[in-house]
């Protein structure tokens, strides 16, 4: 296939007068350091979870668990309770509307600070608009998606049907490689990665909750985004003046504000950036003047509704960590 020519990547201006704090993480994030977490080879065990009459499937198996899916022969099986059952190439799936939306995609097992998440640009088409076209029966309660390295997951209809969901053909404004799920990959807002399922082969309409891969293995159902807020960076000025610098992320929530307690003081807002979009994270900036000695500086985000992000520690399983992150410097 032709190499594809996208346009350059640009963003839309920052605040006026907000300058990020030197070691912030960017906005975006290189493609070569997207995260990426998922179950590689085929494990022993998992062709339970595959559907062996799909020839891609049984590629896969006689291959040893590869994921690549040639784009000249890529088809995505759609059907279960459909009125119209589809067989899509990616040629097919290009002639629908195109959508692009700035997203941050976050893995459920990334600890508090952790490098686990990351920003882009995902470019694709509305599942909403496929699943019309294939008309839903009654009663569908979830969609199943199924992809070529045995993963398994699912989605409420609701969810599924959310004009914010995509079937993504592009990543970063480059199209998608096959490390993050070429030729097909999902993008669902507000749903840690494991909602997100690459290298798809099939969805399917159903009557069931059906339980996912990581379902299966005691992790989250619904997969919602906990809200987070992370100091990237501490520089100390002259005159004891310190510039701190981060990013909070709420899922589609949204981020209203940032926090920051130095010590065991009052908690004083941070300056915001301009989010790139409503499901993005959102970067921020701090000047605080301090003392000389030993200080903890402390971080938390207020999500779009008004919620302060819980200082609850809890551990990345079952449903993504929680509590506030901390730093200690000395001046």
């Amino acid at each position: 296939m032709a190499e594809e020519n996208f346009p350059p990547l640009t963003l839309p201006p920052a605040n006026a007068g907000f300058q990020p704090v030197p070691g912030t993480r960017p906005e975006i994030t290189p493609m070569d350091e997207f995260y990426r977490v998922d179950i590689n080879l085929l494990p022993p065990g998992d062709e339970e979870f595959l559907d062996s009459s799909d020839p891609l499937v049984q590629r896969l198996l006689a291959q040893g668990g590869e994921t690549e899916l040639p784009e000249d022969t890529y088809k995505l099986t759609v059907d279960g309770l459909v009125d119209n059952p589809l067989s899509l190439s990616l040629a097919d799936l290009k002639t629908f509307p195109q959508y692009e939306q700035f997203a941050t995609l976050q893995c459920i097992s990334n600890p508090i600070a952790g490098d686990l998440i990351s920003t882009t640009l995902f470019t694709g088409v509305r599942l909403k608009d496929i699943l019309e076209i294939a008309g839903l029966k009654s009663p569908v309660i979830d969609i199943k998606f199924t992809s070529v390295d045995g993963y398994s997951e699912s989605l409420p209809v609701q969810i599924a049907l959310d004009p914010e969901t995509l079937l993504c053909y592009s990543m970063g404004n480059q199209p998608l490689s096959e490390s993050h799920g070429s030729p097909i990959r999902l993008y669902t807002p507000n749903r840690y990665g494991i909602k997100n399922p690459k290298w798809l082969i099939k969805i399917e309409a159903i009557d069931t909750d059906y339980k996912g891969f990581w379902q299966k293995r005691g992790w989250s159902e619904s997969g919602i985004i906990k809200t987070t807020a992370v100091i990237d960076t501490i520089q100390i000025e002259a005159n004891n003046q310190v510039l701190v610098g981060g990013m909070a992320f709420a899922g589609s929530r949204g981020i209203q504000a940032v926090e920051l307690r130095a010590n065991d003081g009052e908690w004083n807002p941070a300056e915001l950036d301009r989010a790139l979009s409503s499901l993005t994270w959102v970067i921020w900036r701090a000047e605080l003047n301090l003392p000389p000695g030993e200080h903890e500086l402390t971080v938390r985000a207020i999500d779009g509704k008004g919620e302060i992000q819980t200082e609850r520690n809890s551990n990345t399983h079952p449903n993504g960590a929680t509590g506030y992150h901390s730093k200690t410097f000395t001046i």
